[in-house]
């Protein structure tokens, strides 16, 4: 399963998740609206994707945007994803 998010890591904020994902990509291109790769604003944004080999149905992962050395403070973002499928 892989989840992905738009992030914008030249600002020092990132996604985590509260399960470690088996794997873990960034990818700095939108091709669907960039063409050129010179195109790309320094400090633009980027897919963060998480990718889980086995997550069981009915788990729920939660996910928040934060600067790494902002845990005391709330995160910016949260969001929490229910895991559907068969059983």
């Amino acid at each position: 399963m892989e989840i992905s998010f738009v992030g914008y890591p030249s600002t020092g904020y990132g996604w985590e998740c509260d399960r470690k994902p088996d794997k873990r990509q960034y990818n700095e291109r939108f091709p669907e609206e960039v063409e050129d790769p010179i195109d790309i604003p320094i400090g633009g944004p980027v897919y963060e994707t998480f990718i889980f080999n086995d997550v069981t149905p009915g788990t729920v992962l939660t996910f928040v945007y934060r600067r790494p050395w902002g845990h005391s403070t709330e995160p910016l973002k949260t969001v929490q994803l229910l895991v559907t499928g068969p059983e």
